[in-house]
């Protein structure tokens, strides 16, 4: 999309007055220059959740936030070791908490609210489970 948009650039600064065939324009080199990605507009606020999944979302201030639970074990340990695996996380828990909120019947967000705490019940017990053969 980068390319494209550079040879739309291009074409619309050097069309004034060329005719079809572009003369000395043959010799142009395009590269593709790397952006920044966006920073993710993440709703988070870090408290305690209350069925002690890692995650839920609540609404708050007009829009979907994503709790996520400080005394989670997982939340801990990615928390003291791995700053950008809890970004990705982050990311992750507000898009299911997203799609969660945004449910539109009672059974499938029974389905969101399930595989929720499945979820967070197998991360503590791998949190635990690592923890205990150290």
């Amino acid at each position: 999309a980068a390319i494209f948009n550079k040879l739309l650039e291009f074409y619309e600064i050097n069309k004034k007055g060329v005719p079809e065939s572009y003369g000395n324009h043959r010799r142009i080199k395009i590269s593709q220059v790397k952006e920044d990605a966006p920073e993710p507009d993440l709703n988070i606020t870090i408290d305690r959740v209350s069925d002690g999944s890692l995650w839920e979302p609540k609404y708050r201030n007009a829009k979907i936030t994503t709790i996520v639970n400080e005394a989670h074990p997982y939340y801990q340990s990615l928390n003291n070791a791995d700053s950008i695996g809890l970004n990705v996380l982050s990311e992750f828990m507000n898009l299911l908490s997203d799609l969660e909120y945004n449910s539109v019947s009672n059974s499938e967000q029974r389905i969101f609210e399930k595989a929720r705490v499945e979820i967070s019940r197998a991360l503590r017990v791998k949190v635990e489970s690592q923890s205990a053969n150290y």
